[in-house]
This record gives C-alpha cells, sequence and structure tokens, in this order.
C-alpha cells in the first residue's frame, strides 16, 4: 500500500445510511497536503480517501436535513484509519435567494 488511507461510513440516527453526503479533508499537519475536492458518500454511505502523507486531518461531513458533523484523526504512514459518523437531523438549507412575490391585482 503507498500512502494512508482514511475510510468511513456515514449513518443517520437509524443506522440507515447516508448517500450523498459531502465529505471534505482538511490537513491539521503543517508538512500535509490534500486535493480540495469534495467527495460524495456512496449508496452505502461509504467514503474512502487514499495515497495520503502520515499526519493529521480534519474529517467534515455536510448534508442537507442533518447537522455537520466532523472529527480529527492521526494517520501513521503506511495505514488505514477508520472513521465514522452517525449524524442528527437539523434544519434544511435556506434557498439562496427567495425569488421575488408578485403583487395580484
Amino acid at each position: 500500500m503507498t500512502g494512508s488511507v482514511i475510510r468511513g461510513r456515514i449513518l443517520d440516527g437509524g443506522s440507515w445510511p447516508v448517500v450523498d453526503a459531502a465529505v471534505s479533508l482538511s490537513p491539521l499537519s503543517h508538512d500535509v497536503s490534500v486535493p480540495d475536492i469534495v467527495q460524495l458518500s456512496d449508496n452505502e454511505g461509504r467514503y474512502l480517501w487514499t495515497d495520503l502523507d502520515e499526519g493529521g486531518y480534519e474529517v467534515m461531513v455536510r448534508m442537507d436535513g442533518y447537522h455537520p458533523a466532523s472529527a480529527r484523526t492521526y494517520v501513521p504512514a503506511g495505514t488505514q484509519v477508520r472513521v465514522d459518523f452517525h449524524l442528527t437531523p437539523g434544519p434544511t438549507r435556506a434557498p439562496a435567494f427567495d425569488p421575488p412575490t408578485r403583487n395580484q391585482p
């Protein structure tokens, strides 16, 4: 295996998979870099970050209808670390803007 791996699963309060949750990764160590991309969880709620450098990371999860969640972890060189999430229901995202209303005669 080259590099380290962070994998996990995202479930709701009823232990059902949360599909298409946005998962992002931020470095916590100065000498670590990660791609500036967001992954979506699969049909089983799984996500996978591969080929990572040894170091500290913060995994962040966002999904409409749930409170955001995050966890910090340290990944030793050449190992796999599992970071699972159980999301709690929360507010849905508000629309980007409210369309104007038309006055009726």
